[in-house]
């Protein structure tokens, strides 16, 4: 149970309304009764536990941690709308694996707000871009936002907003621009309204960007330009699958969208120990005979290696063979014809082949 320190000055109200109490919501959600009671300490005094208990089970099903900052529960117009604030944006976007993280804002404009306190200047407009990786391809989203559009008014209400307004402002484009990077990954989150964090009861201050654009350009760079090791790591898992690694339907064994040259290296080694595991335990090992599919696509690489005058001599295989084999030497041609064709081509500069031993 908790103590008396965790408990919020509330937390006696929402526990005397209604048929419900914190520890048969925690018993219906799945939470611990300190979890709930510090979920309790973040909504308003006048949440019923009816909405308290649908509002955790909501989070859950949208895997939205409260506690974190990445949703709350906001009254607006006589109801309990659940909000997904900024960081709920960039986690959903995070699980598509393809988010690559946000450029900083840029202002433009000035407008001036008069309040009692005297004159603050906001921003007129605030743009904000994103980036989205996939297919070996950079995308960008840009949001623009205009204070007048989003600036709640005079009152407690726009309170926040005029404390920080250049974060306000911020957080308004880059959920913008995040919808449309992620529409998918964002159906059915309640839009972020100007009013909102003004009513969420804690601080959500503007989080810095994880990464500059320099940054975002560098990962980049190292996850797709070295299309070799990526084709070499697909020829091992041609290989896993015929040893029967893993079954067609599991795809455990593929890459992230953003892993790195030393993750793909890493996870290759772990690959082929499985792979010679799987081959050592077959009594006896399958073979490749001249005329089956893996043949062919040796002797059309081969041939295709001798036309664009790439060395193959030690990937040349006496048949039958054990699968592994032929699969290395299949591996390693694929590299060199693939690099070869990317240097008459143009596509990219000559660079030195990746070594399938660095997946031994």
């Amino acid at each position: 149970m908790p103590t008396n320190a965790m408990v919020p000055a509330n937390a006696g109200q929402l526990a005397n309304r209604g048929a419900l109490t914190l520890d048969s919501i925690a018993e219906m959600t799945g939470h611990t009764p300190a979890e709930v009671v510090l979920i309790a300490g973040t909504v308003d005094k006048s949440t019923p536990l009816e909405e308290l208990l649908l509002y955790i089970a909501r989070a859950d099903a949208m895997k939205l941690n409260p506690l974190l900052r990445q949703c709350y529960l906001i009254p607006r117009a006589g109801k309990f709308v659940l909000q997904t604030g900024i960081d709920g944006y960039r986690l959903q976007a995070a699980r598509s694996r393809c988010y690559a993280g946000s450029d900083d804002p840029v202002y433009r404009g000035t407008v001036k707000i008069t309040t009692g306190a005297g004159d603050i200047l906001a921003p007129e407009s605030c743009s904000v871009t994103v980036w989205r990786s996939e297919g070996g391809r950079k995308n960008a989203f840009s949001a623009t936002v205009f204070w007048n559009e989003y600036y709640p008014g005079p009152g407690p209400i726009g309170d926040v907003w005029r404390s920080r307004p250049r974060g306000q402002l911020a957080k308004c484009a880059e959920a913008l621009a995040l919808r449309k990077g992620f529409p998918a990954e964002l159906a059915g989150l309640e839009p972020m309204l100007g009013e909102v964090d003004d009513e969420a009861p804690t601080d959500d201050p503007l989080p810095q960007p994880t990464r500059t654009v320099q940054e975002n350009a560098a990962l980049h760079a190292r996850i797709f330009d070295n299309p070799e090791l990526r084709r070499l790591y697909g020829s091992l898992l041609a290989e896993a699958s015929l040893a029967g690694v893993f079954a067609p339907e599991d795809h455990s064994w593929d890459l992230d969208a953003d892993a790195s040259e030393d993750d793909i290296i890493e996870q290759g080694r772990l690959l082929r120990a499985a792979v010679d595991r799987a081959n050592k335990a077959r009594k006896p090992p399958a073979e490749v005979r001249t005329g089956s599919p893996l043949a062919e696509e040796l002797a059309g690489l081969i041939e295709d290696a001798a036309r664009l005058e790439v060395p193959f001599d030690d990937c040349k295989v006496g048949l039958p063979a054990p699968p592994h084999q032929v699969a290395r030497a299949i591996a390693t041609l694929e590299q060199r014809v693939g690099a070869k064709k990317a240097e008459l081509a143009g596509d990219v500069p000559p660079s030195a082949p990746v070594s399938q031993d660095a997946l031994v």
